[in-house]
């Protein structure tokens, strides 16, 4: 497999779980911080810290449509950020990705 491809691999695993996230910064402890996989770990896991966030949040109101609501854009921006990981694309998911390369750029 070449490097590329490894890469977008490693890249489309990170949005798979948390775990996913975890085994991609490891295997991709040798690259480059500008590379393809950093790129999309830094997102995957923003975003999944942000769904365990938003779901204790949607805990407190004893609406069911809130958590669905939560989900809902979790699961939007999660899809949105695998295709650019499955398209070898630096492209950051709407609304938090840039902040998500800011705050983890020690991955």
């Amino acid at each position: 497999m070449s490097v590329e491809n490894e890469s977008k691999s490693y890249a489309i695993v990170a949005y798979i779980t948390i775990l996913g996230t975890f085994i991609a910064m490891l295997m991709s402890q040798g690259e480059p911080a500008k590379s393809l996989t950093r790129f999309h770990i830094r997102q995957a896991l923003g975003l999944h810290l942000m769904n365990f966030l938003l779901m204790a949040l949607a805990n407190l109101f004893p609406v069911f449509a809130v958590g669905w609501a939560f989900f809902s854009a979790y699961l939007i921006l999660l899809i949105y950020g695998m295709l650019g990981a499955f398209q070898k694309e630096y492209r950051t998911v709407p609304l938090v990705g840039a902040f998500f390369q800011r705050i983890f750029t020690f991955i």
